[in-house]
């Protein structure tokens, strides 16, 4: 999965619990609740961080972030 597609389908998760949280009456948040997720949308999830996680290793190293510390 892109880092388009990632950014996608995070923003897609964090509007639904948004929603959700304000028909159920509480104050919205970032908070994705993962039990109220099925398994097509865990395995969605779980694709979209690890693009997350490889994009940040690629600006890492052409950055050479890494001598910074």
């Amino acid at each position: 999965m892109g880092c388009s597609e990632s950014f996608d389908f995070l923003v897609l998760m964090r509007l639904r619990a948004q929603v959700e949280a304000v028909r159920e009456g509480r104050q919205p948040d970032n908070y994705i609740a993962l039990e109220r997720l099925n398994t097509m949308e865990l395995g969605r999830l779980q694709l979209a961080l690890k693009g997350v996680e490889n994009f940040q290793e690629f600006i890492k190293r052409h950055f050479a972030l890494h001598l910074l510390r």
